[in-house]
């Protein structure tokens, strides 16, 4: 398991040409972020769950929930409240 700082589609390429390898990639919600004093932070990171040779892909079903794992449609809605705060000066 690791974590980056980068967005999912900008790591992705170093997961997913990895050979013997199954890796998820998770979005999760930044907790520094807010509307207020930290709004130019980025409102995700990226999780990262890599397993060596899975028997199959429900091993990665089985995994833990995180509270803070955003879905698509959770990550846009965050990433559209952070470009509207953006446009108001600090």
């Amino acid at each position: 398991m690791t974590f980056s700082l980068h967005a999912r589609d900008e790591i992705e390429k170093y997961f997913v040409s990895n050979p013997g390898w199954k890796c998820t990639l998770f979005n999760v919600k930044s907790t520094r972020w807010d509307e207020n004093q930290n709004r130019r932070r980025a409102v995700s990171h990226t999780m990262a769950i890599c397993l060596k040779d899975p028997i199959d892909d429900s091993s990665l079903q089985e995994l833990p929930k995180f509270p803070s794992i955003l879905n698509d449609g959770e990550l846009e809605a965050l990433k559209g409240k952070a470009d509207e705060v953006k446009l108001f000066p600090c």
